[in-house]
């Protein structure tokens, strides 16, 4: 299975084009009857609606509608009509909760660090130091904290749980608790086979993975031993005690269908530990280890790059963000790209780079060049790791020198 032919991405819908949908023109028609005063509008790429940039008022909430669609589809019109006003009054509602009110509804919802970190590009808080986010680290999986009640959710952070009471300890303990009860006890209750070696969970709702990655122990596995996981969206998490390719490759598969209509979570494969969750990784780059990981980092790091565009939009900085490319040699390994165009420009960690030089050679206009040997020529004090982003992309600022342009052309081959 190649996966980097995969076009959809955590934050668009596979076939969505440049416009709203059915589901974002009804939350828009709700929201100017509710707020008439309030300019929202649809952003298609973060499947988002947001008051307009100009907008200066107090209400600048911000809405995603990957989950709300979701739960929305198979209602009718009324019904759907009736929940989106529900959801949006829910969460638009900032009377005071109480204590008692919020301990009872903290949940946990699985995240991957990158997705963490794109929310922070979505709050456009690139130079932010310290996030408030209210999660914890489980491994390489992250659990965050919310709060559910009436069909909406909010994320918590450690301001509200402090004005409440609450550390980070405290709460998550708390949201791990009222998830657990919220579980059924017995295998049969829990687990479908839909193939040899794999199951299903039958919950299917948003905390699917979150159990799965929070409490494995209370999970009442179909199998004795450790599991691998897959957990393509919130709400489908798949499992198997056979770590072959065959077997994972159908697991893979299966998980990618049942997933088509939903939000991804991830597209990586995860080893359970005694410590937590690991992500798989191997350096076969046949196996579907590997390119299960490749189409994860390969889907952040194109949401990453169409978010930081928009930021620099907004801010008028002319940073040229680079596109991760893949292709496939005659042998069959999948390898990754990406263009150096010899300015101001956000680069991907990639195996092989494409320069795209002013005046290159007549004879050499399309040259490619390892990323080692790439970084070594550029050195240290050209290319810079960007903080706070994940995946991580280094940064190029400032005029190319004659000398290190010659040099990279020296070292390229022809693409």
């Amino acid at each position: 299975m190649v996966f980097w032919h995969q076009a959809k991405t955590k934050t668009s819908e596979p076939t969505a084009t440049n416009g709203e949908d059915g589901f974002s023109g009804e939350m828009l028609a709700a929201l100017k009857e509710l707020y008439p005063d309030v300019p929202f509008e649809y952003i298609q790429p973060q499947d988002m609606i947001e008051p307009i940039e100009a907008y200066d008022g107090e209400l600048k909430y911000k809405f995603f509608l990957g989950n709300l669609r979701n739960r929305a589809r198979d209602m009718g019109q009324k019904d759907r009509h009736d929940y989106i006003r529900e959801m949006i009054l829910t969460f638009t509602d900032r009377s005071e909760i109480t204590d008692e009110e919020l301990k009872s509804a903290l949940y946990l919802r699985a995240r991957t660090p990158s997705e963490l970190h794109l929310r922070d590009i979505l709050l456009d808080d690139l130079d932010r130091k310290d996030g408030t986010i209210a999660a914890m680290q489980r491994g390489d999986i992250l659990l965050e904290t919310v709060m559910d009640i009436n069909n909406g959710v909010r994320v918590m952070d450690a301001e509200t749980l402090k004005e409440h009471g609450l550390d980070l300890e405290e709460a998550f303990n708390l949201a791990a608790t009222n998830l657990l009860r919220s579980t059924p006890d017995t295998t049969e209750a829990l687990w479908e086979k839909v193939s040899k070696n794999i199951w299903i969970s039958k919950l299917n709702d948003d905390y699917d993975a979150a159990r799965m990655f929070t409490f494995p122990e209370h999970m009442h596995l179909p199998f004795k031993g450790q599991a691998t996981a897959y957990a393509p969206a919130h709400a489908i998490l798949l499992i198997t005690d056979k770590r072959e390719e065959e077997t994972l490759d159908r697991m893979v598969k299966f998980g990618n269908d049942a997933a088509e209509t939903q939000r991804l979570l991830s597209n990586a494969l995860w080893g359970q530990t005694i410590d937590g969750w690991e992500r798989l990784t191997s350096t076969n780059r046949s196996s579907i280890i590997w390119q299960a990981g490749f189409a994860d980092d390969n889907m952040a790091y194109a949401e990453q790059k169409n978010l930081l565009e928009q930021v620099f939009e907004k801010k008028e900085k002319d940073i040229f963000v680079a596109s991760v490319m893949a292709a496939q040699e005659d042998g069959g390994d999948i390898y990754t790209m990406a263009v150096f165009i010899g300015a101001h420009g956000y680069l991907p960690i990639v195996d092989y780079v494409v320069l795209t030089l002013e005046n290159p050679p007549e004879d050499r206009d399309s040259l490619k060049l390892p990323w080692s040997r790439f970084v070594d020529i550029m050195g240290p004090d050209r290319l810079k790791a960007v903080p706070g982003l994940l995946p991580k992309r280094l940064v190029f600022e400032g005029e190319l020198p004659e000398a290190v342009k010659q040099q990279l052309i020296a070292a390229a081959a022809p693409l």
